[in-house]
């Protein structure tokens, strides 16, 4: 299946670039460069990034292409080029909420928390209360701005919809840890390594848990 989808894409693209080196019009070169685009951001990103951007010199206002951009510049730790195309979407009210949800990220990312939290907190009055991502996301926010309280709600929230998140559980336990909270700590310690998280350099030198090793609890859940 995968073979026989690879194959069209690759029949498709190269359709794409024939039409484009005709004499198309001008909005039809800056659609043409814009699928070419889209096909090109998971395999070659950087030739993507190009061609989308031409696209949105010849047509700005293509939300598609700017889309697109925002996945490719993301892939490529872009992350200045991808906030810029971002808040054009934001500002011009053309954002839909996978990459609002994009844009929160970024703007916790660079500092920016008040800012991240309010597009958060707004994106959960959509009543998606079952979006994938949404309450991680703002618990990172909030664990990045010092709030390890509001953390820990948001990231239970998020626990709740994907059980079997080791990194998810982990990340609890750890916040849990930071408060002070010992017996809460340990737990979601535990239940992250009954989920299977592995991760031993992060267990060995994360300050986080300073305090707890050399435990008996410690070592009845983990041996170094």
């Amino acid at each position: 299946f995968y073979a026989e989808r690879g194959k069209l894409e690759t029949r498709t693209l190269f359709n794409f670039e024939k039409v484009l080196d005709l004499d198309s019009s001008y909005s039809a070169r800056a659609y043409l460069l814009t699928r070419i685009g889209e096909f090109q951001q998971s395999k070659v990103p950087e030739t993507a990034i190009a061609n989308l951007q031409k696209a949105l010199e010849i047509m700005p206002e293509q939300t598609s292409a700017r889309y697109a951009l925002v996945t490719a510049c993301l892939k490529t730790l872009r992350y200045e080029e991808a906030f810029a195309q971002l808040d054009t979407l934001y500002k011009n009210n053309q954002i839909n909420l996978p990459n609002r949800l994009k844009y929160a990220d970024l703007q916790a990312l660079s500092g920016n928390y008040v800012a991240a939290d309010s597009m958060l907190q707004k994106a959960l009055y959509i009543k998606l209360d079952t979006l994938p991502g949404l309450y991680a996301l703002i618990g990172k926010s909030a664990m990045l701005n010092q709030h390890p309280a509001a953390a820990i709600e948001a990231y239970q929230k998020e626990y709740a919809l994907s059980p079997d998140d080791e990194d998810l559980a982990y990340t609890i336990g750890r916040l849990y840890a930071r408060t002070g909270q010992k017996t809460e700590a340990l737990e979601w310690l535990r239940r992250a390594l009954d989920s299977g998280f592995k991760k031993e350099l992060v267990l060995k030198y994360d300050r986080e848990w300073d305090a707890f090793r050399g435990g008996d609890a410690w070592k009845g859940l983990w041996k170094e």
